[in-house]
């Protein structure tokens, strides 16, 4: 955060500072694409001649020394712009109409008419302290000074994303942005961004994303982080309401770096390498190999299990049992069995995995941009290459070209050109610990990969081990499945392209006002190849599968042909987007006033489709033909079945109309006033067009007390106020108004194309609908030490998705979604920025401190028993008077001293009664409620010191005011699938235990209510909150005015560690509350960079 204007603006006009066929389909796409990339390249590198133009020009010095202040930058109320030189001179176009920004690092930005300007031509810095910082915030259609603004924003420059290394642009959001969180337990949303909370229970909670004034629509991960220039985050309804009835959840507005006219070419280089170190495997609970193998043998002895060895599925049993079964025929002795399972008992699969699959990743990033400018004539180039091995040796490659380009014909006309190129390409990897998977559940813990010499051994998976060796009189192909080697002959690629291309026209029709047409269009192709090779598993069990041998005569006749198997899928998304604008922006002695009207559209397609070919040969790019229409009967059972085609084919297309306006209006630079209101209609809904239609408005009032008169408070000189109300909305655009049918491949039945009615009609169904109350003030303490800002904002969400009856004769479904439901928020979004030391040694921090707290107010529960609201705040529980996500468990009465049994309450009374604890008659109302399951305070610190050329930035985050339930053992899963956990030692074994642990004994046989109803126990809800060591960088300074003989103008050396680890937790289970204890943290990362510009 940077300074706030002065309180009276000096006539020297100073700047205070301080703050045919599917393959050949996919190629003409890509030659496609690779053809419009050309030409828009063409198009963005070609230099028009310009006509010459009268420009202004100033310089700008420190008022304390006099020396010339290079890198200011010039904003004019067009987006165009320009920097001081070294000279701190700076020349820029300016007619009658224009309003000129001023900003530079660390320094308030000043709003000076062309009046103003004419009347000087020297501008001073003045030093005072860190303030608020005046930040020009661009929300996608028009720049705006933040001191004019009255809605909340947070803006990050591209020096705080800088602070942190990755891949990708949102990872570094998390901890310096107030009033934004992640939640990664949750499967609602692809990335767990949510700004300020909820404001959709069953709708996309996601927030807007747009780039370079345009909704994006590709792969967010295609974005260059080192090209982005800035991020601006709107958060309530005056800065969102102008993105309408898709910004209910927010906006993230990415604003990527342009040229920037009367700027000396300058060429800058940037490259990293960070190095992530393998996950670590013992964070989830599990049991050791010497205690399953205990566990197995008593169940052996129990004859747990034997029905099964006559099953004529042959369902595989675990290496122990069989070894175990071996000994009851009679073929292996006493004294070989103890050999083996003690063998067993000292292999761990975790470190099987450390040992021979995981490694450390390695991540590179390198950088290259060039950019300049003249009078007439903007432009940039930029070039960067992204190289990651993942820990499980998976690999991506991501390409990014970009170039923008500004041109001016005389002083009313202003071109601009954007073009965004990526291509990246993905490969998988090993299988993780966590993926595999047998017919029975997990792999035991003493499961072998390798044997004594290193090599790869095969493993349990679907079949019965004996079974596999004698089946088939070696007529069949292998059946074993050895995942060492299996991944080795798969090769799962998926490769992207996607072009962006943008272009702006610019005319100043009178004085004060300006047209804007702008027209982006974005194109993005992804196609994945799964090649199951000839010697994989899923090939040769599907081969095996659909094998028929005559016991006659021993023909083989095979259902699938051997050979690979390949899974061929494109996905397709193309958009346009198309926006007139008409601004006025005008300075008439005290008032000021910016205003724009216009009409924009987009249009959206998606489609995918996926072809599986049998029998397919890399060399000939053949396959072979398969009979999707037969039924054969497979191998293991003489269950008949059709051959799997995996075929899919999909097509969305959304569709948006907008007109729109925005106004705002000051007083004096004191008094503002600013208002909005936008109209959207959408393809999606509504049968009638009223429906279609949705109005959408804010209105807003700033007050810069500060400026006044009679305020004359010394330790506070600046003070704002702000308040704001409005309306904005959501849309999931995977529901419709109207019925759909989705068609399939031709069914093996009928032999002609079948489908389903996908979707009922639904002519009622229109957006939702989120109103945003926000009040807020802006301050400043102490001569700038101190400067912050605190907003307080209540939201109401109404008409928002929620199952509702259906009316049987409309419709074949006995429930439907409307917008029947609601909920309401509130919460409070605090900034506070310090200098603490301001000599030689330098020491800033910044706090950021959110609370956020949501309530159902409406919704229909179409199930009120206990048991459907017991998944510890995973999933959406949705009772009114709570929040969307709480955390709710049986209630607990403790372990039964006699037996270890859980105990909970019914009737009143306590009881060991699972069938009555965990049914019907357990409703919700008998529940224990706990509380929310997103936190209610969340927030950072950061504090950067500098030392002369030194500088080390640090951030902790943290999350308070949440529950979450904890895993536990489940001892039929550990019966029948394996499902260890180290609840197993804690467990009660003899009277008097129930003193010290809560974990039930362990029975036989399992009772699997027992087990859900001790998992869903209050004994495993914990607190979840923490404090987390998010980040710390060091870095060092080279500047050619500290070394004369540089090379060049600045050199910057840096080194980062990212994910660095909890500090503090309120659990003392050492489980980290944002993976549970189901999911593998990240491990911690190391980076090492260097960021050169050239003279």
């Amino acid at each position: 955060m940077g300074a706030l204007p002065p309180r009276n603006p000096p006539a020297a006009l100073l700047l205070r500072p301080g703050a045919s066929g599917p393959h050949i389909h996919h190629q003409t796409k890509l030659s496609t694409m690779r053809k419009l990339f050309s030409m828009f390249c063409l198009l963005a590198l070609y230099t028009f001649p310009a006509a010459a133009q009268q420009t202004f020009t100033a310089k700008v010095l420190s008022k304390e020394s006099g020396v010339p202040l290079s890198g200011v930058t010039v904003t004019d109320g067009n987006g165009t712009s320009t920097q001081t030189n070294p000279e701190g001179i700076f020349k820029i176009s300016l007619s009658a109409a224009d309003t000129l920004y001023f900003s530079r690092e660390g320094y308030a930005n000043l709003v000076l008419s062309s009046e103003q300007l004419k009347s000087s031509t020297s501008i001073l810095l003045t030093p005072l302290g860190t303030q608020l910082q005046e930040v020009v915030i661009n929300n996608g259609y028009q720049p705006l000074p933040r001191e004019r603004s009255t809605g909340a924003y947070s803006h990050l420059t591209a020096a705080t994303l800088s602070q942190q290394v990755s891949t990708g642009i949102l990872s570094r959001l998390e901890s310096i942005t107030a009033g934004l969180t992640f939640d990664r337990t949750k499967s609602q949303g692809r990335t767990g961004i949510m700004i300020r909370g909820l404001s959709t229970i069953q709708g996309p909670r996601e927030p807007l994303i747009v780039v370079d004034n345009f909704v994006y629509s590709g792969d967010i991960n295609n974005i260059n982080p080192n090209e982005v220039e800035s991020i601006t985050v709107l958060k309530d309804a005056a800065a969102t309401s102008v993105w309408g009835a898709r910004a209910g959840n927010g906006v993230i507005v990415v604003s990527t770096k342009k040229g920037r006219f009367n700027k000396k070419s300058v060429v800058s280089l940037s490259s990293n390498i960070s190095f992530t170190g393998s996950p670590n495997l013992f964070y989830l609970p599990s049991m050791r190999s010497e205690d399953l193998l205990e566990v197995e043998q008593f169940l052996f002895s129990k004859g747990f299990n034997f029905a099964e060895t006559a099953a004529p599925d042959r369902p595989v049993f675990s290496p122990a049992y069989e070894l175990m079964f071996r000994n009851r025929s009679g073929q292996l002795s006493t004294a070989a069995l103890t050999a083996a399972l003690d063998s067993l008992s000292r292999i761990d699969l975790r470190k099987q995995f450390n040992e021979h699959v995981y490694r450390s990743a390695v991540n590179t990033q390198h950088n290259i941009s060039l950019a300049g400018g003249n009078n007439n004539t903007a432009w940039r180039f930029s070039a960067g290459l992204d190289e990651n091995i993942s820990d499980l040796h998976s690999r991506y490659r991501r390409i990014n070209l970009g170039s923008n380009n500004s041109y001016k014909f005389g002083k009313q006309l202003q071109l601009n050109t954007t073009i965004a190129y990526t291509n990246s390409y993905t490969t998988a990897g090993r299988p993780g610990y966590t993926d595999l998977s047998t017919l029975r559940g997990k792999l035991p813990i003493y499961t072998a990969l390798v044997n004594a010499q290193g090599t790869p051994v095969p493993v349990m998976n679907t079949y019965r081990q004996p079974w596999l060796d004698t089946t088939g009189a070696g007529k069949l192909l292998n059946w074993n499945y050895s995942p060492l080697s299996d991944y080795e002959h798969t090769s799962n690629k998926t490769y992207l392209q996607n072009i962006t291309a943008g272009l702006d026209i610019q005319y100043q029709l009178l004085r004060h006002f300006t047209l804007s047409l702008k027209y982006q269009y974005e194109n993005q192709q992804e196609q994945t190849k799964a090649l199951y090779g000839e010697e994989t598993y899923l090939a040769r069990n599907l081969v095996n599968s659909f094998t028929q041998i005559d016991r006659a005569t021993g023909t083989v006749t095979y259902g699938i042909p051997k050979g690979a198997i390949l899974d061929d899928g494109t996905r397709s998304m193309v958009a346009h987007n198309g926006r007139a604008q008409l601004a006025y922006n005008a300075s008439i002695s005290n008032h000021t006033i910016a205003a724009l009207a216009g009409w924009e559209f987009r249009d959206a397609g998606n489609s995918y489709s996926n072809y599986r070919s049998y029998g397919y040969s890399e060399a000939t790019v053949g396959f072979s033909n398969v009979n999707y229409l037969t039924l054969y009967p497979t191998y293991a059972t003489g269950e008949q079945n059709f051959v799997p085609s995996n075929q899919q084919f999909q097509r969305l297309s959304s569709r948006f109309i907008s007109a729109f306006a925005n106004a705002g209006y000051s007083y004096k630079n004191r008094y503002h006033l600013t208002a909005s209101m936008r109209r959207d209609a959408s393809n999606l809904f509504g049968a009638n067009t009223n429906d279609k239609w949705n109005l959408l408005w804010s209105a807003g009032l700033g007050w810069e007390a500060s400026k006044e008169k009679w305020f004359s408070l010394q330790w506070m000189p600046y003070l704002k106020f702000r308040t704001t109300y409005g309306k904005s909305g959501n849309v999931d655009p995977s529901i419709s108004a109207v019925a759909t049918i989705s068609y399939f491949v031709v069914s093996p039945y009928t032999g002609t194309m079948s489908a389903i009615l996908d979707k009922f009609k639904n002519p009622d169904l229109s957006w939702e609908q989120v109103a945003t109350w926000n009040s807020g003030l802006d301050f400043k303490l102490w001569n700038g030490n101190i400067a912050g800002s605190l907003d307080v904002y209540f939201k109401k969400g109404r008409n928002l998705y929620g199952t509702t009856p259906a009316d049987y004769t409309a419709v074949p479904a006995t429930r439907i979604v409307k917008n029947v439901a609601a909920i309401k928020g509130s919460g409070l979004d605090a900034v506070i920025n310090s200098i603490n030391i301001n000599r030689k040694l330098q020491w800033t921090s910044e706090l950021h401190f959110s609370t956020n707290r949501d309530e159902v107010t409406r919704y229909y529960l179409t199930n009120k028993q206990g048991a459907a609201f017991l998944n510890g705040g995973n999933n959406i529980s949705a009772v009114e008077g709570r929040p969307v996500y709480a955390v709710y468990s049986y209630r607990w009465a403790g372990l039964d001293p006699t037996n270890g049994n859980p105990l909970g309450y019914a009737n009143g009374t306590t009881s060991s009664n699972y069938a009555l604890l965990t049914g019907a008659a357990t409703t919700i109302d008998s529940l224990q409620y706990h509380g929310r399951a997103l936190p209610a305070v969340f927030g950072s610190l950061g504090n950067t010191i500098r030392y002369k050329n030194f500088y080390f930035t640090a951030r902790l985050t943290y999350k308070f005011g949440y529950y979450f339930r904890k895993s536990a053992i489940g001892y039929a899963s550990l019966f029948s699938s394996l499902q260890t956990h180290s609840d197993y030692y804690s467990r009660w074994q003899k009277p008097g235990d129930e003193n010290y642990t809560t974990v039930p004994s362990m029975t036989y046989p399992a009772d699997t209510r027992r087990d859900n109803f001790y998992a869903n126990t209050a004994a495993n809800i914990i607190r979840g909150d923490h404090i987390r060591f998010q980040f710390a960088t060091l870095g060092y300074e080279f500047t050619d005015q500290v070394y004369k003989r540089l090379p060049f103008a600045s050199l910057n050396l840096f080194c980062n560690i990212n994910n660095i680890g909890i500090l503090w937790r309120a659990n003392k289970e050492g489980i980290d509350p944002d993976y549970l204890s189901t999911v593998i943290p990240p491990a911690r990362s190391h980076a090492v960079g260097v960021n050169i510009q050239f003279r």
